[in-house]
Formats: structure tokens, C-alpha cells, sequence
């Protein structure tokens, strides 16, 4: 397969494998990537695995038939690259091998291969012909001997085992021509498994290549980049900086599955995005006046009454969603001092108390505004996965907003209580199919938006052209996923200040403000801004 000026893929597929390494699950498999340039000197970049050498080797021929190949240039030694090397050897015997000193120090200790060597250095070229190559060191990344191959005349970089990523190839080659979704996440995998603790070679290893004129980066495992470079780099700049995502991590052990089911139900209220970095602000902010902060969830009322009671909390965060109004009686009524985040509608007194309005509901209502202006009519909204909350306030400043500007909603376009993605996605694409002036869609959270934007996919609607697609919460998915996602924000950071202060001055029995309110700001992206000028 010709990627571009008689550069040729000849890798392979290995769909056989479960663990990479015998550690690494490989649900989508991997692939083991090999190139071959097709010059006045024919060059052979890196080789695969030694259990595929026949149908790699068939590969070779089908593209220069008897020619022999001059040079084999091997940019790293592990033997999932290196191992075809002796047999390569054996069926070219004149081929002259191409690495760095330490690569042969390796290729000995190996495989005790000999012959004609050419040992290059940092910045040392070979000319094929038309194509003119370049060598750079890039040590540790991940192993000492490791180089990258840069072709001046195309623009290719062959890097090795960098910016590569766990699954097989299936069918199409570059990115341009393949459906990458499944590759982003399985670079993670990789990096994170194989390269992870490298992270300041990688730092060098991007600065040293940061002036090349980078086309396409061919790597050995995973697709073959040509428009996602930038956000290949992206990913690996952020993950070699050891650069932290928002969340919040649960550790449990469950002889008896019980523990687990709690840590589950605390995930599922975390995962409404901000709220867990909310957290994470209040727990700082706590942490220097000399408090902590424990995670709690509601059961049985009279039992999550009675535990909050005996820990005797000098102060509780409440959010409303995970919480009856019954509860929060009895927690009024405990006289604990309290801060509640208002994501539904409350109908009880409550008294020291402060409320805190987040932004939700008029966040919610200018979603609906800036669709409307972008000239959508037509709405199905998302809402979180499991138990529906039918008084969640972002859902009534939806439904109030469509009210407003005379938008007619069906109550079958909005699509709640599912147990999973799957199921989300098979009531999507259904409401899609059997109503085709569907124009746009609001979700809940920014991640049933990115599952929004898959089925739109999958379908063949052009996002935003045929269907326009907006999140919430402005999580780190929001700028990774394509198109990407318009969204609106909370400041959750000075949200979950505000509220420590307020707990703390409520604690100390000072006067304030028994309502807090913050607005939440559009993030307007690609997956609805080209319809703004309608």
C-alpha cells in the first residue's frame, strides 16, 4: 500500500494477541508497521514480528518483485520490530543494516547477525536517490537505542515506537481514510503502559523535532498520521508533562460486592463533570483552614441521617440531585451548618442554609437561544444516564426556554432513564431515523454530546450542517473530539471557593448572603458555529 512517493506500508496485523507483553489488553489488537521505499536504492524501515515474516516477506515482493533491497534502517530494537532482522538477512544477504552504535551492540546480543553495517549518528543522512534520509537520536524513548528517520524530500517522519498506539489496522492505513475514534484512547493505553515514565526524553525528543517540516508521521504501531499530527503531538506533549486531567479517583476493595456498589453510586454522582471539580477546589481550600472532606452518599434516609449525625460534621456540602427533600428536612433539622448546590428544584424550608446557583438553568436556557439563532427548530435532549430527575433545573431551563420562543418539544424527543451508552445510542439513532427534521441536540453532559456526534456519524450527518450538537460542563473531551464541541462552562473553581467560604463563615456564625449565583458562559465550537450566520 503506497502511502506517498513510492513509500510503501508493508506492516501487519495482529489480531491473535490478548496482552501486549503478556500485561496489556489489546481489544482492538495491534499492529507491528514496516516501510519500504522504493528508490534508486531500495530501503526497508524496521521489520515486524517474527511470526508474520511470511506474509510480511510476500508483502516486500508484491512491490519490487526480485529487486534487492540496499538498506535495512532499524530505528528501534524491540523484537516486535527487530525480529524479522536474520530472516531478512538470510533472503537479502547483501543488505547493508542501518542504526546507531547502541543498535548494534543489541543487534548482536540478539541475534548475532554480521555483515556490512552503516553506523549513524545524530544528524547523519543516506541518499536513495530521490529520497535524501536524516537521523536523529531520540535515546529512551523508549528504549537507548532508539532513533527516528526523517525523509527531507517527502516530509516523512519514521518514528519508531513514538506517537504510535495499541489496534489493528483494518483495511485502510492513514488517518485520512480511516475511522480513528478508537485509536485516541488506545494511544493513551500506550503511552501510559509502554512509554509513561519517560516523560522528560519525550520532552527533548518533541523539541528536537518540533523544526522539522513534518507531512506524515509513520510510526510502528497504529495508523499512519497525516491530518491528526497536531493532536498526536498534542497528546503526547501533554502526557509526557505529566500534566494531571481534572476527576477524582475512587479506590475500593469489595469482598462481598457491597463496597463496590457504593463506590459505583458515589462515581455516578461525580460524573456529573463539575461537580467533582468542585470537589477537588474544596478540598484545597478546606485542607488550609484545618478541614477535610469526606464523600458521603444517601441510602436509606433515617440511615444517611444517622451516619451524617454520628460523624459529627462540623459542615456538609449537599448536592440537591442526591438527596430526597425528606432528607433534606431531616439534615435541616439536624442543625448542621450546610451549603447546597442547587441542580434541582427544592421544595422545602431550609434554614443555615446557603444555596448556590451554579448556572445550570440559565445555561441551559442559552443553549436553546444559540441554536435557535443558528436557525434550529427541532430538539431532542440528552439526559444523564440512569434514574431521570424530572425536577432537574437544567432540564426546566430547557423546556421553559424552548417554551418561550414557540419551539414545539415532544416528549418523546427527550431520551432519559438508560442504563448504558449503548442503550442511549440505540434511542438516538432511532429518533433520528424516524423523524428527519431533527436539527439539533442538548445533552446533559459534554460525553453523551461526544455520543451524540458518533451516531451522527455513523448515520452520515454532517455535524453541523445536518445536525447540530451541544454539551455541558465544558469537560476535557469537549476540544479532543471531532467536530469539535460547543458547550458551556461553569467556573467550577470559584464556585467550590465560594461555597467553602460560605460553609466556613455558616460554621462560624457569621452574617452572608444565603444565596450565591454564578453564570455559566457559552463555548460556542465547530460542532455548531458554522450555523451561526443563518
Amino acid at each position: 500500500m503506497e502511502i506517498k512517493g513510492k513509500v510503501h506500508y508493508v506492516g501487519v496485523n495482529d489480531r491473535n494477541k490478548a496482552l501486549f507483553e503478556n500485561l496489556w489488553p489489546l481489544p482492538y489488537g495491534v499492529s507491528y508497521n514496516s516501510y519500504l521505499i522504493d528508490d534508486e536504492m531500495v530501503a526497508l524501515v524496521d521489520t515486524v514480528d517474527v511470526c508474520y515474516f511470511e506474509v510480511y516477506l510476500k508483502k516486500i515482493r508484491s512491490i519490487i518483485g526480485d529487486k534487492p533491497i540496499n538498506y535495512l534502517i532499524i530505528n528501534h530494537m524491540e523484537p516486535d520490530h527487530s525480529g524479522s532482522i536474520s530472516l531478512i538477512k538470510q533472503y537479502y544477504p547483501n543488505i547493508v543494516i542501518v542504526g546507531n552504535k547502541k543498535t548494534f551492540e543489541m543487534i548482536e546480543g540478539f541475534y548475532g547477525v554480521g555483515g556490512e553495517r552503516y553506523v549513524v549518528g545524530e544528524g547523519d543522512f543516506l541518499a536513495l536517490g530521490h529520497h535524501r534520509l536524516r537521523f536523529s537520536l531520540i535515546p529512551m524513548v523508549h528504549w537507548p537505542e532508539t532513533m527516528v528517520t526523517f525523509d527531507e524530500t517527502e516530509g516523512i517522519l519514521f518514528s519508531g515506537d513514538a506517537f504510535g498506539c495499541f489496534g489493528a489496522l483494518n483495511g485502510g492505513v492513514v488517518d485520512t481514510n480511516i475511522n480513528t475514534d478508537i485509536y485516541w484512547n488506545e494511544m493513551v493505553r500506550y503511552y501510559s503502559n509502554i512509554v509513561g515514565k519517560y516523560g522528560a526524553p519525550v520532552q527533548k525528543a518533541l523539541q528536537k523535532l518540533q523544526n522539522l517540516k513534518i507531512t506524515t508521521v509513520c510510526s510502528t504501531h497504529g495508523p499512519v498520521w497525516t491530518e491528526e499530527i497536531p493532536r498526536v503531538v498534542r497528546i503526547y506533549d501533554r502526557l509526557s508533562r505529566y500534566e494531571a486531567e481534572e476527576g477524582v479517583v475512587i479506590a475500593y476493595g469489595s469482598m462481598y460486592g457491597n463496597t463496590e456498589e457504593v463506590a459505583e453510586v458515589i462515581a455516578e454522582e461525580l460524573s456529573s463533570g463539575y461537580f467533582s471539580e468542585m470537589v477537588s477546589q474544596m478540598s484545597r481550600d478546606a485542607y488550609r483552614q484545618g478541614y477535610m472532606i469526606s464523600l458521603c452518599e444517601s441510602q436509606k434516609e433515617d440511615e444517611f441521617v444517622s451516619h451524617i449525625l454520628s460523624r459529627q460534621f462540623d459542615g456538609l456540602f449537599v448536592s440537591a440531585s442526591g438527596v430526597t427533600d425528606s432528607q433534606l428536612k431531616l439534615l435541616v433539622k439536624s442543625g448542621i451548618p450546610m451549603v447546597l448546590f442547587l441542580n434541582r428544584e427544592i421544595n422545602c424550608e431550609l434554614q443555615d442554609t446557603v444555596l448556590v446557583d451554579t448556572g445550570l438553568y440559565e445555561g441551559s436556557r442559552e443553549c436553546v437561544r444559540h441554536l435557535s439563532k443558528n436557525g434550529c427548530r427541532n430538539f431532542i435532549y440528552l439526559d444523564k444516564l440512569g434514574k431521570p430527575c424530572d425536577r432537574d433545573i437544567h432540564l426546566k431551563g430547557f423546556l421553559n426556554q424552548v417554551k418561550d420562543l414557540g419551539i414545539v418539544f415532544a416528549p418523546e424527543q427527550k431520551i432519559s432513564g438508560c442504563e448504558n451508552i449503548k442503550e442511549l445510542e440505540e434511542k438516538l439513532r432511532s429518533l433520528l431515523e424516524k423523524n428527519s427534521s431533527i436539527d439539533a441536540v442538548v445533552a446533559r453532559y459534554d460525553e453523551l454530546a461526544a455520543v451524540a456526534l458518533s451516531v451522527a456519524r455513523k448515520m452520515g450527518k454532517k455535524v453541523p450542517d445536518d445536525l447540530s450538537v451541544i454539551g455541558f460542563d465544558n469537560d476535557f473531551i469537549s476540544n479532543y473530539v471531532s467536530p469539535t464541541l460547543t458547550t458551556v462552562e461553569i467556573q467550577k473553581e470559584e464556585v467550590g471557593r465560594a461555597a467553602m467560604e460560605a460553609l466556613l463563615a455558616l460554621i462560624r456564625n457569621e452574617k452572608l448572603d444565603k444565596e450565591i449565583s454564578f453564570a455559566a458562559r457559552l463555548i460556542i465550537r465547530e460542532s455548531t458555529e458554522k450555523n451561526k450566520n443563518k
